[in-house]
Order: structure tokens, then C-alpha cells, then sequence
């Protein structure tokens, strides 16, 4: 006899529609469809959760751009936005992501300065159903950083897919009111060791032959070199940073209309040569190597001493794109080995 798990749910894969439609009441249902992009979906037959898409869902919470502002003659007007929506499917290493966002762009908060208006809007709108991954995809080592493959935390729905039907767990109350909204059936402790071999096998698949242990110390040290020996290879198209679930580097331009002035945040990179560039003095990082010194530095090791997290979640999207084939696997590697 199968004893049932107290929280844990069970959803049959013949009722993924019913479930899918019920969450359009919780918001806008953001997921990836098979041309690998995260976007709004109608019916639950456009999702597609076959493969990691490149795609990265921060563009619902930090957009690629973003009007900040509008000014004409005396009036200024802000855009926060504050739209419900569903991200759906998104993956443990992009949760873990979210949670480093977030932490960066309330940074302040206790130091009773004012919290970025833009991101938290749209974050504390948003319904998260995570998406357990039952196999890696190339360049994948969210192991290694330990944010995957399974969420642990940061959802408020996750599945995992069983073969015959998904579990279903809340991640907080949110997620154990919208279950009993659903008329879930409870899972059974059976089904939640299924999910570990799920777990289990997908990290085999994986077979990351490294762990960071020791990371934190030989940073300081080996950076320098692996920086200028990657930097000789690197074109600085900003790829690596375009494409990264934690890159939170933003610029801004203004742009005149007519009598309106508008204001609008973009994405910027560390990478960029111009990035750097200070009045009256010139490119404080003009080598290459001093730029791919503070891209590493940044993922791991300053948000590692400022909050405890390392801001690369081993997703393997920069060396997905990198047309130099530079990969930050490789690069911790050297980093660890001492190389």
C-alpha cells in the first residue's frame, strides 16, 4: 500500500491542459514553446518542455529595454509596470538566477534606500512553476554550482516529470492554495523517490568532473592569468553576458519626441569596451583581459561576498553562444586546478 506525501501532489498528463488553463487566473501564462522562446501561450498544446530553451525568462522582469520615463514641459511621468503573469516551465538554474536579481536590485532596502521600482514590480506579480530538468543539455553544470537540476526554493509551483504523470509540489502558501484550488491528488512516497531518480539520473548525464570547492580562495589568485589567457580569444561580441540569467548591467539614453523627453534603461555589458568609459579620463578597463577579469570576478566571487551566491548558476548559455568557444566550465576549471 502506498502511503501519500502530505504536501505533494499528482497531476495526470491528460489533465496538463485543465492545469495549464486553470493557471491564467494567477495571470498572463509566460512558456517556452518549440522555438525555444519564452513567450505568452493561449492553449496549453504551444508549450513545449522538451528541451532548456536559450531563451532566458529575465526579459519579464528586466527587459532587453525599458521606458523608464516620460517628460513634457513641467510633467514627469514614470512607467512602472505592474502586469500579473505566469512564468511556466522555467528551470531550477533560472530560479536560482531570479533569486540573485532580486537580492542585487533590493540591495539597499536595509539601508533604508529605495529599492529598484522596476524589477520588483514585476517580480512580486509573478507566479513561478519550475520545471525539474529530467536531462541536461550540453555545457550544462548547474550541479557543480548547485542550483540544479531540481529547485530547492524561489517557486511557487514545480513539476517533474514522472513518465506517466507530473509531480506536483508547492514551493509556499501561494502554491498550496492554488493545489487545492486544482484538486490535486496526493503523490505518494513512491512518486517522490521517483523524482530522485529522475534527479539522480539527469545528473549523470550531466557528468560534471569538477566541484567549486575551493573556489572562493584560489580565485584571488589564478584570475589574472585565465583572464589574459581567455581574453586572447575572446571577439567581445557580448554574448556571454547578453544571454545570462544574472547580468544586471543596464545603461541609460534619453530621446527627444516632439515636446516629450523619453527615458529608457538597456542592457549593457561588462564586456564592452565603452562600458568603462569615464569623463575626462578615458577607459578605466581598456585591456581585455581586465574586462574578462571583472566578468569572472563578478560571477564568482564579489555576489558570492556580498550575498552568499554565486551569480553564475551553471546554465551553460554564455558557452551555448560564444562563437570563440570560450567556456566557463573550462574557465573555473583552470581556476580550481591552479592552472
Amino acid at each position: 500500500m502506498e502511503h501519500t506525501h502530505p504536501h505533494a501532489h499528482k497531476l495526470e498528463k491528460e489533465k496538463f491542459a485543465e492545469f495549464v488553463n486553470a493557471l491564467k487566473a494567477e495571470g498572463e501564462v509566460i512558456a517556452p514553446k518549440s522555438n525555444g522562446l519564452y513567450l505568452p501561450v493561449e492553449d496549453a498544446s504551444e508549450i513545449d518542455l522538451s528541451k532548456i530553451p536559450l531563451d532566458c525568462p529575465k526579459n519579464y522582469v528586466f527587459p532587453i529595454t525599458e521606458k523608464v520615463l516620460e517628460v513634457e514641459g513641467n510633467k514627469i511621468t514614470s512607467t512602472v509596470e505592474s502586469k500579473k503573469r505566469v512564468l511556466f516551465g522555467i528551470r531550477p538554474c533560472d530560479i536560482a538566477a531570479f533569486q540573485c536579481l532580486k537580492i542585487f536590485f533590493e540591495d539597499y532596502v536595509e539601508e533604508g534606500k529605495i529599492q529598484d521600482p522596476y524589477f520588483m514590480s514585476k517580480m512580486n506579480k509573478l507566479t513561478i512553476v519550475a520545471y525539474n530538468c529530467p536531462e541536461p543539455k550540453e555545457h550544462c553544470f548547474c550541479a557543480a554550482m548547485g542550483t540544479g537540476p531540481v529547485a530547492e526554493s524561489g517557486f511557487d509551483l514545480a513539476l517533474t516529470d514522472l513518465g506517466d504523470v507530473y509531480l506536483v509540489e508547492p514551493g509556499n502558501q501561494k502554491g498550496e492554495e492554488i493545489i487545492q484550488k486544482l484538486s490535486l491528488p496526493p503523490a505518494s512516497f513512491e512518486d517522490m523517490e521517483r523524482k530522485e531518480d529522475v534527479k539522480k539520473q539527469c545528473i549523470e548525464k550531466m557528468n560534471v568532473t569538477f566541484n567549486i570547492q575551493g573556489l572562493d580562495e584560489a580565485i584571488h589568485q589564478k584570475v589574472d592569468t585565465v583572464a589574459e589567457e581567455y581574453g586572447k580569444k575572446c571577439i567581445v561580441c557580448g554574448g556571454c553576458n547578453f544571454f545570462c540569467p544574472t547580468c544586471s548591467c543596464f545603461n541609460m539614453s534619453d530621446t527627444v519626441d516632439g515636446k516629450v523627453v523619453k527615458r529608457e534603461k538597456f542592457w549593457d555589458t561588462c564586456l564592452l569596451r565603452g562600458f568603462t568609459w569615464l569623463a575626462g579620463v578615458g577607459f578605466e578597463r581598456d585591456p581585455i583581459d581586465s574586462r574578462m577579469k571583472q566578468r569572472l570576478m563578478h560571477k564568482l566571487s564579489y555576489t558570492k561576498e556580498h550575498y552568499n551566491m554565486y551569480s553564475c548558476t551553471g546554465c551553460g548559455r554564455c558557452s551555448q553562444v560564444c562563437p570563440s568557444f570560450i567556456f566557463m566550465e573550462d574557465m573555473i576549471k583552470d581556476i580550481i586546478g591552479g592552472k
